[in-house]
């Protein structure tokens, strides 16, 4: 795309041959159709460059560029920016760019020209070495020469464009300059497929799916922009590409800007854009717009794809500008009924004219996009828009292709006008808009209905013409030709015989012979002119016969009608007649009734809005009113036996009867009606934790169907009447609760204790490790689980570990029900200690069996301190391995080293113990010390020293009491870190319970882990146990 907008098509026949591969766009995209095909103005920039001449044009023609000009303001109209070309400067001639096919742009060859601009040209180029195609980005010569604004805008496209890398973007690969030959380039991507405007070129609208992916795929390229305060300041279908792999790229940030950039190379108060896409405060000032104006673009852009018009269409610049500025957002829904109204109103959003009523960043729209779930989940988005190329053929490019082919503007604007309207007006009805959107979704539909309607345009008529009857049945027809007319005519006139006129050459002619009058070889030549004027009498006759037949018929009909319509009016009349005496009859019973209701009762009601309800001696409701504020009302009856019914809610029913006499005309009745309310105390329980969070939120209650009331202080007081009523409560962070609440009919005061459960609140657990993780959460190690619903207001220990790894600890602190946490488990980078290289050249000689070398290595890692060479040296002097014999006191003392701080090795400490309980090494026999070794290990989880301990606390050594509370602590610390003896020690306990309730099914499970590592015992116990519960 050039920068100005306009797009020109060059064709250069030499490239053809050169490039077996599709022509990309400029900027990555494909050349869209010429600018006469459009409808409305492309593109407006504002640049000091004289016009460049068009590659294409061989009438040489001069570019004008377009200066901003200020119009008179109108009072009454808001300031519309105007436009006037502006020529050349005087000296300035167009330069034409020289580079050919087969130049080169340093590492490139060029194979064709793609197309030209205002700030320079672009080349489909090919790698010298990779072979591969890019596209090439040169800038003017004469804008090079100029240098200034122009160079440091061309580079900020490049620098800006690197500074992103994004799927939904072109990438910029490259970018140089060469001063000798006045060369300055950018290499780009290439994309092998269509722009949003080839495929517009040929379906009129897209359908709402596929509208909405390629929104979305460009919020998400903006978004990326975004992060990198990049503002693109010309969205629109030109610069939206779609690639044969059903990508979605957004193209062209020649006149994009950095929102961080201190050099302002777009001056203020300069319109910069596509004033069909333009937002209001770019039209205004391009440089202070922000990502909004782009959202305007984007928006402007959707509009155009679901109804194949631009918002605001206009005849030049300035008539999109006042459209602009002074009409209203447009609704899609106007043009196309079939948009859902939440893409509709998404739409209008994006186009608002303040920016502060758009979404505030591409982040905020992608969340809009989504929440209007009209996208389904499993959706393959590259799926459709391959779909869509294929089904509009804007992605089918070939060879051939190459050289870009010119059709009739005017044509190809009018087909796609004819195609919008049409589909437009089939839309609305059902059965075919239904049609129209599935062809849209499926190509193999198109193809379908398109076959179907071809076969009944040609299948049609061909039907008709083979089952219509002959024109004359009565007689053979001969049909000759002009030639064989003109024959007949001559011979005629020689025989003299007269025979009609012969038709014009080239028409055929149809003559009738009767091949028994004719002589045989006169049939073909001569007809029989007393037999065809014969079948033309009776033709005649027969016609006319047919048309007085037809012509009776049709007065026939035209009688009935005549009768039916008469019919229809005296039955209208005769029922207007009865509906009139009905009328008479009523208002003479009226009059009669009225004559009649010469009494009035008057009755006196409390409450105030009570409903009185009028019934006679039968129970047939008479009349009934609202008692007003003054708490009486009035009725007007014959004389005679009479009940008034009075109800009202939180008040007792009652009915009074009572007699009218026709000896009064005034009848009084007084009904108070007695409260039938009792006030309900609510009480609601549940944990101190959980009422306390309730406080700030409060919950809802509502009795019976009644509306939803928020509650935030308990006991929670409330009159409701005297029956069984159910008492419905809801909050955040609580689980429903229905409670009967049953009153009765002398119970002044009652109370409702409604028990409240929280909800769980969740632990999702996300990592990018792909070796197998286990994790310790409830007390067992299990395989790893991405959601685990946890129970409010309680810290966890979250344990996890890689197979073969160490254990890793996270803390969990206590959740809000509803919640959810969320921890990343990552592995933990080792810190390389002092002596490591020592230590793991010793563990390989160990491995190779030189145990003597690796003896010394280990003392040299030991010298630096290192905390595992020091344990293993200590094992070496123990088993004797690397010297002549064995030494408990050396291992003793590297054991020691190990154990005390700064090493805290745990395994050496569970080791020091052990010297300790079995008096090894010098050491005499304590069981205290022993024990104190233990915890300090058992700290660090050493499974060893957590048996160890347990087995302390089941026997009472070291003067430790016996306590199996204790015991099965560590116990199950140990067996859950896999100590079998441990897990057999916890089968034991549960089998007989010892310290724990007995629990068959947890013995038989601990039983059978201590067997999978070889424990006999716990095998026999295992055995023993089958078939229990």
């Amino acid at each position: 795309m050039s920068e100005n907008g306009t797009r020109k098509n060059n064709q250069n026949p030499a490239s053809d041959a050169a490039s077996p591969m599709p022509s990309p766009p400029e900027t990555g995209s494909a050349v869209s159709a010429p600018d006469e095909e459009r409808k409305y103005p492309t593109e407006v920039t504002m640049v000091d460059a004289p016009g460049i001449k068009d590659a294409s044009s061989d009438t040489g023609k001069i570019e004008t560029e377009l200066t901003m000009v200020d119009a008179p303001a109108n009072p009454h109209q808001t300031d519309v920016t105007m436009l006037q070309e502006k020529p050349p400067e005087s000296g300035e001639s167009p330069v034409e760019d020289d580079l050919q096919p087969g130049d080169r742009i340093d590492r490139y060859t060029i194979v064709r020209k793609l197309g030209q601009g205002g700030m320079g040209s672009v080349y489909l180029v090919r790698h010298e070495t990779l072979g591969v195609f890019r596209a090439a980005k040169v800038l003017s010569g004469a804008l090079y020469e100029r240098g200034g604004e122009f160079v440091k805008r061309f580079i900020q496209e490049a620098r800006m464009a690197c500074s992103i890398s994004h799927p939904n973007i072109v990438n910029v690969l490259d970018v140089g300059e060469e001063s000798d030959s006045g060369l300055c380039y950018i290499i780009m991507e290439y994309v092998d497929g269509g722009t949003v405007r080839n495929v517009l070129h040929t379906i009129p609208r897209l359908s709402e799916i596929h509208a909405l992916i390629i929104a979305e795929a460009v919020a998400e390229a903006l978004k990326a922009a975004a992060e990198q305060k990049i503002v693109h300041r010309d969205i629109k279908p030109d610069n939206v590409m779609l690639t044969r792999r059903g990508e979605v790229k957004l193209a062209d940030l020649g006149i994009a800007k950095n929102t961080d950039d201190n050099v302002q190379l777009t001056k203020s108060h300069i319109m910069m854009g596509t004033p069909a896409y333009l937002a209001p405060e770019q039209a205004q000032d391009a440089h202070s717009v922000d990502v909004r104006a782009d959202i305007y673009s984007l928006g402007a852009t959707l509009y155009e794809m679901l109804t194949g018009e631009i918002p605001y269409p206009g005849k030049s610049t300035y008539d999109i500008l006042t459209k602009l500025v002074s009409d209203p957002v447009p609704d899609p829904r106007a043009l196309v009924d079939s948009i859902s109204p939440q893409t509709a109103r998404l739409v209008m959003k994006m186009l608002s004219k303040q920016a502060k009523q758009r979404q505030h960043s591409a982040e905020e729209l992608l969340k809009e996009i989504h929440s209007l779930n009209i996208l389904p989940p499993d959706l393959d988005s590259q799926k459709s828009i391959r779909e869509l190329l294929e089904q509009s053929g804007a992605g089918n490019y070939t060879p051939a292709s190459l050289t870009p082919t010119k059709g009739n503007p005017v044509s190809s604007w009018l087909m796609r006008h004819v195609l919008l309207q049409l589909e437009t007006s089939l839309h609305k009805i059902p059965l075919c808009a239904r049609m129209i959107d599935a062809m849209h979704r499926d190509i193999r539909i198109f193809y379908g209905v398109l076959a179907l309607a071809t076969l009944l345009v040609i299948g049609l008529p061909v039907t008709l013409v083979l089952t219509a009857p002959p024109a004359i049945p009565d007689a053979p027809i001969s049909t000759q030709t002009a030639e064989d007319a003109t024959g007949v005519s001559a011979h005629s006139h020689s025989s003299g015989v007269s025979t009609p006129d012969a038709p014009p050459s080239g028409e055929p002619s149809t003559v009738t012979a009767n091949p028994q009058t004719v002589p045989a070889q006169e049939t073909t030549q001569l007809p029989d002119q007393k037999a065809s004027e014969k079948l033309s009498a009776q033709d005649t006759a027969r016609l006319a016969e047919e048309k007085r037949k037809l012509e009776e018929e049709q007065r026939q009909l035209e009688r009935e009608r005549r009768e039916a319509e008469a019919e229809r009016k005296r039955a209208e009349q005769r029922r207007e007649e009865a509906e009139r005496s009905r009328f008479i009859v009523s208002q003479k019973t009226n009059t009669q009734t009225s004559e009649e209701k010469k009494i009035a009762v008057f009755a006196e009601i409390t409450p105030i809005g009570a409903e009185a309800v009028l019934r006679n001696e039968a129970g047939r409701e008479l009349a009934s009113q609202r008692v007003p504020v003054t708490g009486k009302v009035q009725f007007n009856v014959p004389a005679g036996q009479y009940k008034l019914s009075v109800s009202a809610p939180g008040f007792k029913s009652l009915e009074r009867a009572f007699p009218v006499s026709d000896r009064r005309t005034i009848t009084g009745v007084k009904i108070d009606l007695p409260h039938d309310i009792c006030v309900c105390t609510v009480r609601v329980y549940g944990s101190a934790k959980l009422l306390e969070f309730l406080k700030n939120r409060g919950v809802e209650l509502r009795v019976d169907d009644g509306a939803w009331n928020k509650i935030t202080k308990f006991p929670y007081k409330m009159e409701v009447t005297r029956t069984t009523h159910t008492l419905s409560l809801r909050g955040t962070g609580i689980r429903p609760a229905v409670q009967s609440l049953k009153i009765a009919q002398d119970q002044a005061k009652s109370s409702a204790e409604i028990y409240l459960s929280e909800k769980d609140a969740a632990l999702e657990i996300a990592t990018e490790i792909k070796d197998n993780i286990s994790i310790n959460l409830f007390g067992i190690w299990e395989p790893l689980k991405k959601n685990i619903p946890l129970a409010p207001f309680k810290t966890y220990t979250l344990r996890w570990r890689i197979s073969g790894g160490k254990e890793s600890i996270v803390q969990i602190p206590e959740l809000q029900p509803e919640s959810i946490h969320r921890i990343v488990l990552e592995r933990k980078q080792r810190t390389a200690l002092p002596g490591e290289a020592e230590f793991t050249e010793a563990e390989k000689l160990i491995r190779n069996g030189d145990n003597k070398d690796a003896v010394e290595k280990l003392k040299e890692a030991v010298a630096k301190g290192h905390p595992e060479a020091t344990f293993r040296l200590g094992q070496m002097h123990e088993q004797g391995k690397g010297r002549w014999f064995s030494s408990d006191t050396d291992a003793l003392a590297c054991y020691q080293e190990a154990a005390e701080p700064p090493m805290n090795h745990a395994k050496a400490q569970y080791q020091v113990g052990l010297f300790y309980e079995k008096g090894r090494g010098g050491l005499d026999r304590d069981i205290r010390k022993a024990i104190e070794w233990y915890k300090k290990s058992a700290d660090q989880k050493n499974p060893d020293a957590l048996f160890r301990l347990g087995m302390a606390y089941k026997d009472g050594d070291g003067n430790e009491p016996v306590d199996y509370t204790r015991m099965i602590t560590y116990f199950t610390a140990a067996a859950q870190a896999g100590h079998p003896d441990a897990q057999y020690q916890l089968g034991y306990s549960y089998e007989n319970g010892i310290g724990v309730p007995i629990n068959v099914g947890r013995a038989k499970y601990w039983y059978e882990k201590a067997a999978e590592q070889g424990n006999a015992n716990a095998r026999r116990r295992g055995k023993a146990l089958e078939g229990l519960k």
